[in-house]
């Protein structure tokens, strides 16, 4: 259903949700996040590929903390990185 209940749910942090309609020239994706500090709502970060590199910035559009679970973290990003993007890093935090 797109729900996102499954991604802080997965032990194994390998549950993400895509979502390419988001705007015509925008994804939205849905990423579990165990890092602290957390990022906020309107920060800028580094989104990452599955290997640890750097694809550009990004912003965060929406930060779920659930207790005692894996927060979902939010970003808006192009559309030709959506189905590259597997993490983030907060710059000057991590």
């Amino acid at each position: 259903t797109g729900c996102g209940i499954c991604i802080s749910s997965c032990p194994g942090l390998a549950i993400f949700v895509i979502d390419m309609n988001y705007s015509d020239e925008k994804s939205l994706i849905k990423l579990p996040h165990e890092m602290l500090p957390l990022p906020e709502k309107g920060e800028d970060v580094y989104a990452l590929d599955r290997a640890g590199g750097i694809l550009g910035k990004v912003k965060v559009i929406r930060v779920l903390k659930i207790k005692n679970k894996t927060n979902i973290i939010s970003l808006e990003v192009p559309k030709s990185m959506a189905m590259k993007v597997r993490s983030i890093k907060v710059e000057g935090k991590n």
